[in-house]
């Protein structure tokens, strides 16, 4: 297969994804390495690790986020088994448990198997309990017709043998409380989930022979287009940028073309440019309305107003941080680097000295604070936020 449990919305969906060259980038986004921080961290807490302990692993750009999340609500789901790495093979129904907190390493599944790892697995007397964290604003297919989701419930109700399964999309978005996306899938569902996947396996064999011999296949464009491999080599997306550069249908994108594609290209970007220019402007005056979410949430372009990073007064922190660790407060101050004292410099302090950072940095941080040696400047800016009734 070439294919993983998160891929299967756009493999059922779009039979040109799965023929196409693929182009794989190791090119991340701050979303993404939010959202996997917080994932790591809940995942460390599900495991027993001591909340404060996990959030002090938490890459610092992104604690703050992983902190906001509500743990109490999210009991039911770090209660159960975390990151669950399945093998699901869709010719024979079957499917078998690899491994847990495997970090991806698929080196064990066969050709014919469809890994996945998933966030949450729970296994009850006539069902098993599959979930996913969201902490994207992207949009997804609800629960009831996520394919991740119905991957994740053939391949644990087959791996654990269930009969049934509960699923949910569990979003968490800017630190407020989580909520759930759920569905229910019983035995003649999951049946049908099984029949329609291995037609899908057909279909693609035979998708991928008419390829090879020249043939057409046609993509179909949706939301599972975002993360597709083969995104710059897709007929639709081609298609979208020949328009955008005023180009007809028989210009090739190659080497011969550079010359007149780049001014193409640089004309598209500046009209784009002086477009989104003009949105940001009207935002500025009042929010635009973007989108409306399956659950009732709206994204919006306007103003919005973020805390800044914690400033931390240097004299204060280390009068503070220098009785905490016994230290002398000049010594300190040259280990921490001066005069700009940061949470990084004295995080580095206290592990120097072999004590527990979390639990001292909270304590540290809690004086300061107290002493009023901490301050954090609220910045405002155009750009995406949400609400929700």
């Amino acid at each position: 297969m070439t294919v993983s449990g998160s891929g299967l919305e756009r493999y059922v969906n779009c039979a040109a994804s799965a023929v196409l060259p693929k182009i794989w980038t190791a090119a991340g986004s701050d979303h993404a390495d939010r959202g996997t921080e917080t994932h790591a961290h809940l995942e460390r807490v599900s495991r027993g690790m001591d909340p404060a302990e996990s959030l002090a692993r938490v890459d610092e750009a992104h604690r703050d986020a992983a902190a906001a999340v509500d743990l109490d609500t999210l009991a039911p789901e770090l209660a159960l088994s975390a990151e669950v790495s399945i093998a699901y093979n869709p010719h024979a129904d079957t499917a078998r448990v690899i491994g847990e907190g495997l970090g991806r390493d698929y080196s064990s599944v066969t050709a014919d198997e469809v890994p996945m790892t998933l966030d949450v697995v729970g296994v009850a007397e006539d069902r098993v309990i599959v979930g996913d964290y969201k902490t994207g604003h992207g949009r997804i297919a609800r629960a009831a017709q996520n394919w991740q989701m119905i991957g994740g419930a053939l391949g644990a109700a087959r791996a654990f043998d269930r009969p049934a399964a509960d699923v949910q999309l569990v979003h968490i978005r800017d630190g407020r409380k989580p909520w759930r996306d759920r569905a229910t899938f019983d035995a003649l569902d999951l049946a049908g989930f099984a029949a329609e996947l291995r037609a899908t396996t057909e279909r693609t064999k035979r998708d991928r022979d008419r390829h090879a011999a020249g043939e057409h296949v046609e993509p179909t464009e949706g939301p599972w287009c975002k993360y597709c491999p083969s995104r710059d080599l897709c007929p639709a997306k081609v298609g979208l940028l020949r328009s955008a550069l005023g180009a007809d249908d028989n210009m090739p994108v190659t080497a011969a073309d550079a010359g007149e594609l780049w001014e193409r290209i640089e004309a598209s970007e500046k009209a784009l440019k002086h477009a989104k220019s003009k949105l940001i402007a009207m935002a500025s005056h009042e929010p635009l309305l973007l989108r409306i979410e399956p659950d009732g949430t709206t994204v919006w372009l306007g103003k919005r107003t973020k805390k800044g990073n914690e400033s931390l007064d240097a004299t204060i922190a280390i009068d503070v941080a220098a009785s905490h660790l016994a230290a002398d407060p000049a010594a300190l101050t040259r280990e921490v680097a001066g005069l700009d004292v940061t949470k990084a410099a004295l995080e580095r302090a206290i592990k120097a000295r072999g004590l527990k950072v979390a639990t001292t940095m909270d304590a540290i941080l809690a004086d300061v604070r107290a002493r009023g040696g901490a301050t954090r400047e609220a910045k405002e800016s155009i750009g995406i936020y949400t609400t929700k009734d």
